[in-house]
């Protein structure tokens, strides 16, 4: 399966704490969005 780029802008204060939860629990924050995006679709939207 091909790769591709996603890019979003977000809030300096939203990306400071989505980085350290990701941290905290082991994660990237791009492995965060995968797994959140694979959710979305395993869940149907």
């Amino acid at each position: 399966m091909r790769n591709e780029m996603l890019s979003t802008r977000i809030d300096h204060d939203t990306k400071l704490a989505f980085t350290s939860i990701c941290g905290e629990v082991g994660l990237s924050t791009s492995q965060a969005i995968k797994l959140f995006a694979k959710a979305v679709i395993n869940h149907g939207g």
